[in-house]
């Protein structure tokens, strides 16, 4: 009975080691990652947006969204072949082999020869790797793309015509080539969608194939990531492979419905803004539920602004203040320092066809801070493991939370009406 007992102890300790080892694989792949446009709008009613959820604790899945600088992206998806430690290792070499390209020559189709040189000697016989890469120019309105095997690219345009590209190169073998690339007009454009297999490789609730009619459709209604998201899995049962999305949205400059508020760097002042911007909202007929929703976390980034931005205070220095019984006291001295400061609201309610968006901007005269360092943080620590409430709040009761570069601006983005569906 002993030696039993000693059995399932060494087995329990070695699954834990393991488990071990595959969180540290985890957090070193999305320590790596490089995202410079997640949660940013890159520029004006421009958003980019990302989503990696693997099936097991590592994947061959990765992403990465990479500003070229002079208003050129590069976005791309990666699906390793294989599972676990080995498709992960090899989904981060190939990151860390286009990077490399990429120093030594920005220009698409070079970038693209130097990476296929650079990967193929280091498959193996039998090994390949899946990757869609693209590149956007929003000066010249033209996106490039070369598809290594990957599903196909969704672009939708302001006249509801909605592009498929599919893979234009066969994936990458030690015996890659040639390298073809597409190029694609973004000139009004109003969503990008890159995604691995994982997301349409499943079936639906009824058993059947979640097919590129579906997610078609689900794409045409979604403004956002998350709306994606929550339209398939509507109809999808569970998640069968890794899964990962790269969404770019624009919204037309539509708005006929512009408010702006101002609040002085207080307390007072900013439970003053936020009942204007209830009220506001209130007349505009948005229902009960997303007004509650909208106000609340309102309130809740208008702190954020006025405690980190305008002030300063980081999140330690806030817990200290509070342990210390002195938090009351700080913020009354610093209302009269900075009282001139202010924190600014832009709300702005976009049509689109039969849907209307609620759009908030809330900017601060602090100095930001590192967007995508924070929500790398997330998805290494978990939001439990933050603070930043508002911000993590967010996520939850919006449709979309984004940052200027700066990171002293952030818009929220609900859809509060939506027609026939």
């Amino acid at each position: 009975m002993d030696l039993i007992f000693s059995d399932l102890s060494d087995i329990k300790k070695t699954k834990n080691y393991y488990e071990s080892e595959y969180q540290k694989a985890l957090k070193k792949q999305l320590k790596l990652l490089q995202d410079d446009l997640s949660h940013i709008e890159i520029k004006k009613n421009i958003f980019v947006d990302s989503y990696l959820r693997p099936i097991d604790t590592v994947s061959g899945d990765l992403y990465e969204t990479i500003d070229l600088g002079d208003d050129v992206y590069l976005l791309y998806v990666i699906d390793a072949m294989g599972k676990g430690l080995s498709a992960s290792f090899t989904a981060m070499q190939s990151s860390v082999c286009l990077k490399r390209s990429l120093s030594y020559d920005t220009k698409f189709d070079k970038t693209l020869k130097l990476f296929v040189d650079f990967f193929k000697t280091i498959l193996l016989e039998n090994e390949i790797l899946c990757i869609n890469i693209v590149q956007f120019d929003l000066k010249t309105n033209q996106l490039q793309m070369a598809n290594f095997g990957m599903p196909q690219l969704l672009i939708e345009y302001e006249d509801k015509r909605v592009e498929t590209s599919f893979a234009n190169n066969a994936p990458i073998t030690q015996y890659s080539d040639n390298v073809d690339i597409k190029k694609i007009s973004i000139e009004n454009f109003r969503k990008i969608l890159l995604f691995s297999d994982g997301l349409n490789e499943v079936l639906t609730k009824e058993n059947e194939q979640y097919d590129d009619e579906l997610l078609r459709d689900d794409f045409v209604k979604s403004n956002t990531v998350k709306e994606l998201l929550q339209l398939r899995a509507d109809k999808v049962e569970k998640n069968s492979d890794d899964l990962t999305v790269i969404y770019v949205r624009k919204f037309k400059e539509n708005s006929f419905i512009r408010k702006e508020f101002s609040a002085k760097s207080s307390m007072q002042e900013i439970i003053k803004s936020t009942q204007e911007v209830k009220e506001y909202l209130e007349n505009l007929g948005v229902d009960r539920e997303s007004l509650a929703e909208i106000s609340f976390l309102t309130n809740e980034l208008m702190v954020n602004a006025l405690e980190h931005g305008n002030y300063g205070l980081s999140s330690k220095e806030k817990q200290w203040f509070i342990k210390k019984n002195s938090y009351s006291s700080y913020i009354n001295d610093m209302e009269t320092i900075n009282f001139n400061k202010t924190i600014d609201t832009l709300l702005s309610q976009y049509f689109e066809d039969d849907t209307i968006i609620i759009k908030i901007t809330i900017t601060d005269c602090g100095n930001g801070f590192d967007v995508s360092s924070y929500f790398k943080s997330i998805a290494i620590l978990g939001d439990e493991r933050l603070n930043g409430r508002g911000i993590i709040m967010s996520k939850e009761f919006v449709d979309g939370i984004f940052y200027n570069e700066k990171g002293n601006s952030v818009s929220i983005i609900k859809t509060v009406y939506r027609g026939k569906q």
